[in-house]
């Protein structure tokens, strides 16, 4: 016969009968501990279901009032549960109100955020046509004054070559890439990224101390910077050629033609 246990809660088992005598006479289970077999209709105490001799029960075994789980037992469970299930619901419904009212201000400050948005809008479109508002009049006015304008710069850059020779003594073109001077001992020159390279040559039979001046001149007759070489010590032997370079800024804008002035 397999008999199951009832303990802590939890059926344990099968065992058999030796099994359960020997579990009671080393005091691991007592003998008031509800079992079950398969012909039993419910729980009942050990000492209903197998004998047990005086000599398989040690001494001092307390004895326990068997559990019984009647219908009463098993109402009370009901209710705790159904108080749970109800406190349960309850918590739920609880969050899904203030859910509700997370929902409904959100939307409030939806349709804020619109109808500022809207407003907003309003006073852009209406800016706008004020900023545009230009009578045909005043749009006739500042096309005459542009034109002006542009006469006038026009006049100023006319300034061609020979006008500004009665200024500067010896005008040349101006080239972004290498400028080919060919002057005294100064061969070329460059400017790029802000810096000018100047390749100085001595074809004479003496040594030469440079001392030099490139004026860079734009196309109203400004001059928009001035590179200077001008050495106190060293000297350039005969058939030596050097590069000097030199820093450039251009202030008023690119340059169209070049000056070089050698100073003695």
């Amino acid at each position: 016969m397999e008999i199951y246990l009832f303990k802590n809660g939890q059926q344990e088992g099968p065992y058999s009968v030796e099994d359960i005598r020997r579990m009671v006479e080393v005091g691991e289970i007592l003998d008031t501990d509800l079992a079950w077999h398969k012909e039993l209709p419910e729980w009942k105490p050990l000492n209903t279901i197998i004998s047990f001799s005086s000599q398989s029960i040690p001494p001092g075994t307390p004895r326990r009032k068997p559990l019984v789980i009647t219908q009463s037992v098993i109402g009370v469970a009901l209710l705790l549960w159904a108080i749970i299930a109800t406190l349960i619901a309850s918590s739920r419904s609880q969050q899904l109100r203030d859910t509700r009212y997370q929902l409904n201000d959100i939307k409030k400050n939806i349709t804020k955020l619109e109808e500022e948005a809207k407003s907003k809008v309003a006073d852009a479109k209406h800016q706008a046509e004020t900023l545009f508002a230009v009578t045909e009049e005043q749009t006739k006015t500042m096309l005459a004054n542009a034109e002006t304008i542009s006469r006038d710069a026009e006049g100023m850059s006319v300034r061609n070559k020979d006008e500004l020779n009665q200024v500067f003594k010896n005008l040349q073109r101006y080239s972004s890439g290498l400028n080919q001077v060919n002057q005294q001992y100064v061969a070329s020159f460059t400017v790029s990224e802000g810096r000018a390279k100047i390749t100085l040559t001595n074809s004479s039979s003496d040594q030469v101390k440079p001392n030099v001046q490139i004026r860079l001149i734009n196309h109203f007759g400004f001059i928009t910077d001035t590179i200077g070489v001008r050495w106190l010590l060293d000297m350039i032997k005969p058939g030596e050629t050097k590069i000097e370079e030199e820093p450039v800024h251009l202030i008023f804008g690119e340059p169209i033609y070049y000056e070089v002035i050698f100073d003695s």
